[in-house]
């Protein structure tokens, strides 16, 4: 298990390795003047790219096949064509779409708005058309739009707004300095206005010994890089704490160097039984722009199973007059005699209005008796041009021309977590009375009812939709927590308790077919909701 660890371990700083010196800019000199460099690199293509631009992107399905992939069945051939617009400032992007399959043409349109990913239903006829076996019914019944929110998408709106303001930027320099600035300097020269890095087996693994060291010494530092990297954009807090993110990797590389697992410089020559360095070279120019290169050829021994993985890039010129080519190639065949090969190249030319990419992708996998598992080849074009005042018109959505896809199938079934585990059951219909929660439909098997005008909901679908927790107290206490919040209700009694004050609602919490129901109202405000009903629906939103 060690072993295996230390080699994922590895595989994962040499492809750190591999991007550090794909996107490194010129330098002047070794060592301390790479890490000056590396404070001046500036983005790869023009700021005015992430404002408004436009363009189009083809991919053509070249084979697409194997015993892993025959539930959807795609013809080599196959093409998808997309025109685009974008628009950052806006927060909007439009994209018309065809997609040629079987001598047929389907199009459709996808939008980009704030949150909002809207799709028209002929995407629905290329999905039939594309994997037969899904479920998708008759397309008459689907308004022209479908669409779901999704708050990845109010980060990604984030993100490129940022970008220009060189913020990723500045989060990735910090990582590609730290791990520099751990590489010994004898590995760094310089030779007729060229500074070349080059390790060979032995500085390879002295070069993971310096990073580990490093990462131990600086482990403050070190956990700040990582966070910031994996926090700056989650707008939706996603990743969970910074701080307490910090604390845990701070807390791991401790446990690990008082338990002794933290690698040892005899323990990393393990290195050498699994992982051959043939070659691993980064070489720029000196002069601003120009050339930059970056080879890497890593074999994998026999013991572990044989192979080799290679990784190239080429590149020279600034913002305004860049080109440059990509290449990741892997060749492996493990123990059982499985074969895995694939490549990936992609060839950038960039000038200060125009960006063209070409993409060529190959996998495939083979059983030791011939059987095909996968053997899929895609390529693409790309051409993207700043294009300043445009405009995109995003479709007017409206209950009779769209459907919210995450409602409908939220209504549709749901899956909900009791004390016993998870169980899935069937929720309400459509056409009775979902209870929305902050614009999401609550998965309950319970219909809400009235009761003396008051609006019953079952309270453990509710309560935990609002990130608080029930628990039934015999004999009849209903009680709901949310932080230091603290609800007590009492089935069949009007008087209920709210952090410590008893007061009297003029309804009765009650028991119904193994469900407890609550008084909506009462429940929601004590959370700090807004509670309406309207159109037979129940409309719970949390206050600003």
């Amino acid at each position: 298990m060690k072993r295996k660890t230390l080699l994922i371990s590895v595989l994962a700083i040499i492809l750190c390795f591999s991007f550090t010196f794909a996107t490194l800019a010129a330098t002047t000199s070794p060592k301390d003047l790479v890490l000056t460099g590396i404070d001046n690199m500036d983005l790869d293509f023009s700021q005015k790219f992430y404002n408004q631009s436009s363009g189009n992107i083809t991919y053509t399905v070249n084979r697409f096949g194997g015993n892993s992939l025959k539930e959807v069945s795609i013809p080599g051939g196959t093409t998808l064509d997309c025109d685009f617009k974008l628009d950052v400032p806006g927060k909007k992007s439009a994209i018309d779409l065809k997609l040629k399959y079987n001598n047929q043409t389907y199009p459709g349109q996808m939008f980009l708005s704030d949150d909002k990913l809207i799709f028209t239903k002929s995407f629905l006829t290329a999905i039939k058309e594309l994997a037969p076996q899904s479920d998708i019914g008759d397309l008459s019944q689907y308004p022209e739009y479908l669409y779901f929110s999704t708050p990845m998408m109010t980060q990604v709106w984030t993100t490129m707004l940022d970008y220009p303001n060189a913020k990723i930027t500045e989060e990735t320099k910090d990582l590609i300095k730290f791990f520099v600035e751990a590489i010994p300097a004898e590995y760094f020269s310089t030779s007729g206005g060229t500074i070349t890095l080059e390790l060979d087996q032995d500085g390879f693994v002295d070069t993971i010994y310096a990073i580990l060291q490093k990462v131990k010494n600086e482990k403050t530092r070190f956990a700040e890089i990582m966070v910031t990297l994996a926090t700056t954009y989650d707008t939706t807090g996603t990743m969970g704490d910074p701080q307490q993110m910090k604390a845990e990797i701070i807390k791991g590389i401790d446990d690990a160097v008082n338990s002794g697992t933290w690698p040892t410089k005899e323990q990393l020559q393990m290195i050498n039984s699994f992982i051959q360095v043939k070659q691993f070279k980064y070489q720029s120019s000196i002069i601003p722009g120009g050339q930059r290169n970056f080879d890497a050829v890593i074999a994998l021994q026999p013991e572990i199973g044989s192979g080799q993985m290679d990784i190239t890039s080429e590149s020279k010129g600034k913002t305004d007059n860049l080109t440059g080519i990509y290449k990741f190639k892997l060749s492996f065949t493990e123990p059982g005699g499985t074969s895995v090969n694939g490549a990936l190249e992609v060839g950038v030319k960039a000038s200060d209005n125009t960006i063209t990419q070409d993409l060529d992708f190959y996998a495939t996998a083979k059983k030791a008796t011939g059987e095909v598992e996968f053997d899929v080849a895609i390529s693409g074009q790309s051409t993207q041009q700043v294009e300043d005042g445009m405009v995109i018109n995003v479709p007017a959505l409206t209950s009779s021309n769209s459907l919210n896809i995450e409602e409908y199938m939220n209504t549709s079934i749901g899956v909900i977590g009791g004390s016993s585990g998870p169980t899935t059951v069937e929720v309400v219909s459509r056409g009775n009375t979902p209870i929305f929660v902050n614009h999401r439909v609550v998965a309950t098997d319970a219909e809400p009812f009235m009761q003396n005008g008051r609006m019953m909901v079952p309270v453990r679908f509710v309560s935990e939709s609002l990130n608080a927790k029930v628990r039934w107290i015999d004999p009849n206490v209903i009680r709901i927590t949310r932080g230091d919040q603290v609800i007590s209700m009492f089935a069949g009694e009007t008087s209920y308790i709210l952090d410590g004050q008893q007061t009297q609602m003029d309804t009765v919490p009650v028991v119904k077919d193994g469900r407890t129901f609550v008084p909506v109202r009462f429940v929601a405000e004590a959370l700090n909701c807004d509670v309406n009903y309207t159109d037979n629906k129940v409309y719970i939103n949390s206050k600003e």
